[in-house]
């Protein structure tokens, strides 16, 4: 009986063994991803749940206020499900801008410290780092509040209060 190497010279059994060990560093990759995935899979139902009770708990002091202090106004003619819904609507449209605006932010501040390394590379000085970081920071930021402005604006307009429904 022939060995299984005994056709290949050295060359291809190190090319072999090296194909072997991408092998064995691409499955350990996608293995981490997977645990990775199901981790922030968790942590994200347990955020939501987190995010419903308090919305729910909101939502009831919220339609309470509105029944105590509201006179003859739209949001007094509302039954308590029409009110409920309203609430819970705007609440997560609240919520679901300050996530948008904070990725995009986050985004914006991480495209202006890529350009800061590459200009600080290029000019072989740290100036353009710190310039390109902090104008990052502070567009991110702008988009970042313009975005939740925006959404408190439009829960305005429906004639609630967005300071006292935000969840945070």
């Amino acid at each position: 009986m022939r060995p299984m190497f005994s056709t290949l010279d050295q060359a291809g059994i190190n090319q072999v063994c090296g194909m072997f060990w991408i092998f064995v560093v691409v499955g350990v990759l996608l293995v981490l991803g997977a645990l990775n995935k199901a981790s922030e899979t968790a942590k994200k139902v347990d955020e939501n749940r987190a995010f419903d009770q308090a919305l729910q708990t909101r939502t009831e002091a919220e339609i309470d206020r509105i029944k105590r202090t509201s006179s003859g106004g739209p949001l007094a003619e509302l039954t308590d499900n029409e009110l409920r819904d309203l609430i819970a609507r705007s609440a997560r449209d609240l919520k679901q801008a300050s996530d948008a605006g904070n990725g995009i932010g986050a985004f914006i501040l991480l495209a202006g410290i890529a350009f800061g390394v590459f200009a600080a590379l290029s000019a072989k000085e740290w100036g353009p780092l710190v310039v390109f970081g902090l104008a990052g920071l502070g567009v991110g930021y702008a988009v970042s509040q313009r975005f939740i402005k925006k959404a408190k604006a439009e829960i305005a307009k429906r004639g609630l209060d967005p300071d006292r429904i935000e969840i945070n």
